[in-house]
């Protein structure tokens, strides 16, 4: 024994096995956390003081596809950082040219989100460049300061959202803002890495997920699809309704869009129909349509059509093949087809519409806690509503 060691006294010892054994006992304390109070506290202190360390990309190319989860789109890019409420942040940067949205929100430990701002609100000078402060629980952008401090956690995030178009140039890293903490280095985040850590997230992602939904995530269809009914509160599910956002507190719901659900009958197949907005579009109230084929349990996206690929009056298969579809009438001719992945346990199509300002797309609802059945939004007058047929 060195005389290191035998200058220690017990207090010493005890301490050190204290120690020894608090990282333990902490990644189980987290673990708890997250699974049983569907907090993310202990993955947003992960990613301190990094320069936006997650990334959300999902396109047709499934290898290059990064964090899949929360119902993403082929036309948004997402990066994330998080943060401390004592923390003193400074965001700057550029709103890229061609795109159809951009905002940055705010997201508490339950992934509610707190407080958003889009592009239009960001600036105002002709350069579309920006700076967002958030000191001593105030918010402040454009010569407008929040007070936020009842809505912030001890831990939050920050997601950047960018919906792309056609002609849209790559957003990293000219277009990702800077982060700046008042006497903290903030780390620089390699492509790897945030691949790596963006994809190791979405394994824990669908694990919460399978958790949350474990009396859904059943082999038998018919148990799913009354387990589904049940979950929904006995609504029409094979039509598009509006979820409460309580019910989907996994996919971190943006203050500017809505997601409408519809799910398949015992065929799996689905054919929606329905007419485009004339404008949609950057300086349009309505930005962006689009349809996904999607997992509901994992909130993975399958497949996707932006309104940029549909005629003013459009037509959609959904099913797992071609040849279920063509069972049903489609013809590649005259209709699109979306294909859920052969794995996926419990498909779901969802609508999203992304909007400007309030009120556009469904008036005078408001869907915290309450479900928006189909017949429902149909008495709102809602000539864009799409018509679904389950076979």
């Amino acid at each position: 024994m060195t005389d290191t060691h035998k200058n220690l006294s017990l207090s010493d010892i005890i301490n050190n096995v204290k120690n020894i054994l608090q990282k333990p006992i902490q990644l189980l304390k987290d673990f708890i956390d997250m699974f049983e109070n569907r907090a993310f506290g202990p993955l947003y202190r992960k990613y301190f003081y990094q320069e936006w360390p997650i990334v959300s990309s999902v396109g047709k190319e499934k290898d290059d596809n990064k964090l899949n989860t929360g119902f993403p789109d082929f036309s948004n890019i997402y990066y994330i950082a998080s943060f401390e409420k004592k923390n003193q942040v400074v965001l700057e940067g550029k709103v890229p040219d061609n795109i159809l949205f951009l905002s940055l929100t705010l997201y508490n430990n339950k992934g509610e989100a707190i407080y958003s701002i889009d592009d239009k609100n960001l600036y105002q000078d002709t350069e579309k460049t920006y700076r967002v402060e958030i000191k001593k629980n105030i918010i402040s952008y454009n010569k407008i300061s929040d007070d936020i401090e009842e809505k912030l956690s001890e831990t939050y995030c920050i997601i950047y959202r960018v919906y792309r178009t056609k002609k849209t140039l790559p957003i990293y890293p000219e277009y990702v803002p800077t982060i700046k903490i008042e006497g903290k280095d903030i780390i620089d985040v390699d492509n790897n890495s945030r691949m790596k850590d963006s994809n190791k997230l979405q394994d824990l992602v669908y694990k919460l997920s399978e958790s949350k939904f474990k009396g859904i995530y059943k082999t038998n269809t018919v148990d799913i699809d009354e387990s589904l009914e049940n979950y929904f509160k006995k609504i029409n599910i094979n039509e598009f309704f509006l979820p409460a956002k309580s019910q989907l507190s996994l996919v971190f719901p943006n203050h500017y869009s809505d997601h409408l659900l519809a799910f398949p009958k015992k065929s799996r197949v689905m054919k929606i129909t329905g007419k485009l907005p004339e404008d949609i579009g950057m300086n349009q109230k309505i930005r962006y349509i689009g349809f996904m084929a999607c997992n509901f349990i994992t909130t993975a996206t399958d497949n996707c059509i932006s309104y940029e690929d549909l005629k003013n009056k459009f037509s959609i298969y959904v099913s797992f093949t071609e040849e279920d579809a063509v069972k049903f009438g489609y013809k590649d001719t005259e209709d699109k087809l979306l294909l859920w992945n052969k794995e996926n346990n419990v498909p779901v199509v969802v609508f999203r519409v992304l909007f400007e300002g309030k009120d556009v797309m469904f008036p005078s609802i408001d869907n915290t806690r309450h479900i928006y059945a189909g017949k429902e939004l149909k008495k709102l007058n809602n000539k864009y509503y799409p018509n679904v047929e389950c076979f």
